[in-house]
């Protein structure tokens, strides 16, 4: 996929493996989005909380994502019209539906894009096998696409990045 649309939306997409949910660190999971962004963006981060500091809902902060494009899939098919339409209770398309993951995929988050604070739900904030962490939903629209199990650590579930135009 080439964004040659460049600046008009945000992309969510699927970083190539599955994981544990030993990420590393933030900074390592930001490497694999990168590494795996789709042709024609800028830079790709990982859409997953690891701290009070390093929270999806920050990532216009931290990252300078523009809240008010569209968030589309690699396909272009609409999933948020704009940053604060991710997180109000529902999504416009399933991840499954936009062709983003067919596959659970670790968040570490609340419902909101926050980061989970307790140690049992986020891997050790993404950094340990043990205990347990938050995935997402492949298959909701509502808010448990964010938030939709607590599983072992140890488990492999995908990665979803986010990139810049």
């Amino acid at each position: 996929f080439v964004n040659t649309e460049s600046a008009n939306y945000n992309i969510l997409y699927k970083a190539g493996n599955t994981y544990t949910g030993n990420l590393t660190s933030k900074s390592n999971a930001d490497s694999i989005c990168n590494s795996d962004k789709p042709s024609g963006t800028s830079q790709g981060y990982a859409f997953a909380s690891f701290s009070s500091t390093e929270e999806i809902v920050d990532l216009p902060n931290t990252q300078n994502i523009n809240t008010n494009l569209n968030i589309k899939s690699s396909s272009g098919k609409l999933i948020a019209e704009n940053w604060s339409d991710l997180f109000d209770g529902s999504i416009y398309m399933s991840l499954q539906s936009a062709g983003v993951t067919t596959s659970s995929w670790w968040s570490f988050s609340t419902t909101n894009g926050s980061w989970d604070s307790d140690s049992t739900r986020n891997c050790s904030s993404g950094t340990s096998t043990s205990g347990n962490g938050i995935i997402g939903s492949p298959t909701s629209i509502s808010n448990s696409w964010l938030l939709s199990n607590n599983r072992p650590c140890s488990n492999n579930y995908a990665l979803i990045c986010i990139a810049k135009p």
